[in-house]
């Protein structure tokens, strides 16, 4: 029961770090309680939560595919329920993928590249981002039935998030300071493998329902773009960032959405 106890705080201080969505103040004090010390709960603490709480975000945007795609094109219906997953997030990820960008593509050393993604100002090399981000997102999303477009927003929002634990575990904190701080601490094994657990649950619950092993290559495609981007950030600042993190949610994102349609075509 505790365990269970435990699972639903991480998940809504992850929906809470994740989405502008305003929690009932009946749910708050759950969140609070992560906290033994008095301290501001740390987000690493709530890793095991990151891909249900994705997997909660992602309910709206499945609601809003499904409903669109009966009255309108199904680029139409895809470009408003991408846009829709944006205001819900207050494009916290995508701003990180910009940033990102602009820093890996815009400078040579470590503390250059740093500085830009700090810069509130999009580039041309965030800007590239964002464009063939929302566009691979909803060219991969129309191409998909209306059944078929749901689940795979519910799993691309769950893994997506989900696959940010690999940077939070496996790597450290570029900046002496910064957004990210609530995850500097890592993770251990145990939050790691229960994470990846998650993810996998709802891969094979994505392959039943679509009688296919889709969610398996799914789910492996979108941990090998999150990994090879977390490696790119590895060798150019020596770890990752707020922004990382961002941008790691994002390729992985577009890596299950392209997989599926791929897959279901």
């Amino acid at each position: 029961m505790k365990q269970l106890q435990k699972l639903k705080a991480d998940t809504l201080l992850a929906l809470q770090f994740f989405s502008v969505v305003h929690l009932p103040s009946w749910l708050q004090p759950e969140i609070n309680n992560l906290d033994k010390d008095d301290h501001p709960p740390k987000l690493n603490e709530a890793a095991v939560g990151f891909p249900i709480a994705g997997f909660l975000i992602g309910v709206p945007l499945a609601l809003m595919w499904i409903t669109a795609s009966h009255f309108v094109s199904p680029v139409l219906a895809a470009t408003l329920t991408i846009a829709l997953g944006a205001l819900i997030t207050g494009c916290l990820h995508e701003d990180g993928l910009a940033d990102c960008f602009d820093g890996l593509g815009g400078a040579s050393n470590r503390e250059r590249i740093l500085d830009i993604m700090r810069d509130s100002a999009i580039g041309t090399y965030g800007a590239a981002a964002l464009f063939f981000s929302f566009a691979l997102r909803i060219g991969a999303l129309a191409s998909l039935s209306s059944w078929r477009g749901a689940l795979a927003l519910l799993f691309a929002h769950s893994v997506a998030r989900g696959s940010m634990v690999l940077a939070i575990h496996f790597a450290q904190y570029a900046r002496p300071a910064g957004l990210a701080d609530t995850v500097r601490d890592g993770i251990g094994k145990d939050d790691f493998y229960k994470s990846m657990a998650v993810m996998f649950m709802f891969a094979v619950l994505l392959s039943i329902a679509s009688d296919e092993f889709s969610g398996i290559v799914a789910v492996l495609s979108a941990l090998i773009a999150a990994w090879v981007l977390l490696q790119w950030l590895i060798s150019r600042i020596g770890g990752y960032t707020g922004d990382g993190l961002g941008a790691m949610e994002q390729v992985a994102e577009i890596a299950i959405l392209i997989t599926l349609a791929v897959l279901w075509a």
